[in-house]
């Protein structure tokens, strides 16, 4: 028989004072600190908190229901390999906060990403270097042309082979990502196979440039694949439409705390979180 470790994670509730030590009369600011309270990210990038269940809620959201099936003849919008298609792929993805809104997500922290596959004539396909990064940017829509430049992008799943069955296809992300609920997201994605196998994703229609790919041969590229180092391929393929996905995140508590201080004595104000404390005796 196996055996399950249940770790309880407790909240904390602390006060601090602005001032170390205080005179008769005098006044210090107190602020009373609980893990219950999470606030959303201010800005995208990185994140280094772990998800607390005292103050995020587990939020996964589906961005996109389309029934669309990806080509089979080349690359182009199967994302994650064609017919007879032994090669490499890198594709971008662009999705604009207004479709994120909508869709209902909010500010918080990425997990977690799936993506829609409808059928996979291997059962299963093995990608090698398949990596995953996310980077917040003001643009609207892939540009054509060269690949976005991702230096200011977040690798969130790192280079390791991976391998995809069908339907629902979850990948776990090495290093979480935060999202301030403001900002357009693109997505880098890319993969390296010998095994030729025709996999086929859902999608929808956009009415803009969301998708960004293209693909190389490994054999005329001497075996070494370098798409997701180097930003410039001028063949890429542009297409109006975007992959179904779900988005696993956490996301801060909603609601906002009640505060009681006691003994109120000296206390301008005992019901809020930082009250200014001016003691009569010290």
């Amino acid at each position: 028989a196996g055996s399950v470790t249940v770790n309880v994670i407790l909240p904390t509730v602390d006060a601090t004072s602005s001032m170390l030590n205080i005179c008769s009369g005098a006044s210090t600011q107190l602020d009373a600190n609980s893990s219950l309270q999470a606030s959303p990210p201010a800005a995208c990038g990185a994140s280094t908190v772990a998800c607390n269940p005292n103050n995020t809620i587990a939020s996964e959201i589906q961005v996109g229901s389309g029934a669309v099936l990806s080509q089979t003849g080349n690359p182009g919008i199967g994302y994650l390999g064609a017919s007879n298609f032994d090669g490499a792929v890198r594709s971008q993805f662009l999705l604009r906060a207004t479709d994120l809104i909508a869709a209902g997500l909010t500010a918080g922290k990425f997990n977690t990403m799936q993506f829609d596959i409808a059928s996979n004539d291997a059962g299963t396909k093995t990608f090698n270097d398949f990596e995953v990064t996310f980077m917040c940017t003001n643009q609207t829509q892939v540009s054509s042309g060269n690949y976005e430049p991702m230096s200011g992008g977040v690798t969130v799943y790192t280079s390791k082979p991976t391998t995809i069955g069908s339907g629902w296809y979850t990948i776990f992300f090495d290093q979480g990502y935060n999202w301030d609920g403001t900002t357009n997201i693109m997505i880098n994605m890319c993969w390296r196979s010998a095994q030729s196998a025709t996999i086929r994703t859902r999608h929808y229609n956009t009415s803009y440039p969301g998708t960004k790919t293209d693909g190389t041969n490994t054999a005329s590229n001497g075996g070494v694949w370098q798409y997701c180092a180097d930003e410039s391929d001028p063949f890429t393929t542009n297409y109006n439409s975007l992959p179904n996905f779900k988005f696993g995140m956490c996301i801060p508590r909603p609601g906002t705390l009640t505060y009681t201080w006691s003994p109120t004595t000296g206390l301008d104000n005992p019901n809020i979180h930082n009250p200014l404390a001016t003691p009569t005796t010290t």
